[in-house]
């Protein structure tokens, strides 16, 4: 008889490796990391490309507004500034000129008599008789008698000095008072009045008042 090959033995499998746990991720595998840029190939004429310009700096940074101080920077006082107005001299036209002065108000009377003779005349309170009269060489007339639509009544025979009177009207005189006075002065003005305008119209009076040569 033929012997027998003895039986071949089946192949074992390997035995399986034990399975691992999962071992955790850490939080730095989540993010894939950037990709290279790579760098830039030199031009077909072999010429490397231009730099490229860096962004301009940027201005310093402005302080807080809520820090600074409210109180201003500290500036030298400013020089005084000189003045240029002159001193009101007297008016050598009103020199030696005799003023009579009318008004039933005293303070009035004697603010006008002031501020006259500080100009060089010589002014004096008159009452309104005295305007028919002579002895004056120019008036100055407040026809202000303190009552409404009430004017101050000249004595007859002023309007013969019509051309050497001046007559003072408050602000708040009608037109018509106004008409009714034009005709018993040679001028007639606003009050309150300037002093400087005051002076200036009664030399303007003694301007054409004078005594023309021969």
């Amino acid at each position: 008889t033929v012997p027998t090959a003895p039986p071949i033995p089946l192949a074992q499998s390997a035995p399986s490796a034990p399975s691992a746990s999962p071992s955790p991720v850490r939080p730095s595998q989540l993010i894939s990391p950037a990709p290279s840029v790579p760098s830039a190939s030199p031009s077909p004429s072999g010429l490397s490309a231009p730099p490229i310009p860096s962004a301009p700096p940027f201005p310093p940074s402005q302080p807080d507004p809520s820090t600074l101080s409210s109180s201003p920077p500290f500036a030298p006082p400013l020089p005084a500034l000189a003045s240029t107005s002159a001193p009101f001299a007297p008016t050598a036209k009103l020199t030696g000129l005799r003023v009579a002065v009318v008004s039933q108000f005293d303070g009035v009377r004697r603010e006008l008599v002031r501020e006259i003779a500080a100009c060089g005349a010589e002014a004096f309170p008159a009452a309104p008789e005295q305007l028919a009269g002579a002895g004056w060489d120019l008036a100055v007339v407040d026809c202000d008698t303190g009552k409404c639509d009430e004017w101050i009544r000249l004595p007859a025979g002023a309007e013969a000095n019509t051309p050497r009177m001046l007559g003072l009207v408050c602000l708040s005189a009608t037109r018509e008072a106004w008409q009714a006075l034009r005709p018993a002065f040679r001028m007639l003005m606003n009050k309150p009045v300037h002093h400087r305008s005051l002076v200036g119209q009664l030399a303007r009076l003694a301007r054409e008042n004078a005594p023309r040569p021969a």
